[in-house]
């Protein structure tokens, strides 16, 4: 089984701080390769588009920004789903996604939910 979480991070303005929503759901992973978590990451990239097309209506005047928790360093295991998730966010919304290292609410907003430090 695999834990994902999926945050909302809504910024009113530059100065005024955030407001973060998270989801956290458990599903079945299916690979193979624990170091290589291919289906995990495209999983992940689903459930991104899921929500932003779910609350694009009501944020269609604002900047929007997607972030995955993916990384595009070879060192590091999920880089094997990079250019596929980025590709399947950006056919589906539009939007270009953010990696890490630029991908920060991914990093620190979805990872802190998903190991129980948002709650």
């Amino acid at each position: 089984m695999a834990r994902f979480a999926t945050v909302l991070i809504v910024h009113k303005n530059g100065k005024s701080g955030c407001r973060i929503f998270s989801n956290v759901s458990h599903e079945a992973d299916y690979d193979l390769k624990q170091n290589r978590p291919k289906m995990r990451m495209i999983t992940e990239a689903r459930k991104v588009c899921e929500l932003y097309l779910q609350v694009a209506p009501f944020v269609d005047e604002f900047d929007t920004e997607i972030h995955l928790d993916i990384n595009i360093d070879p060192v590091h295991g999920s880089n094997c789903a990079a250019s596929e998730a980025a590709g399947y966010v950006l056919g589906m919304t539009g939007i270009e996604p953010k990696l890490k290292p630029e991908g920060f609410a991914a990093s620190y907003g979805a990872d802190g939910v998903a190991h129980g430090r948002g709650v």
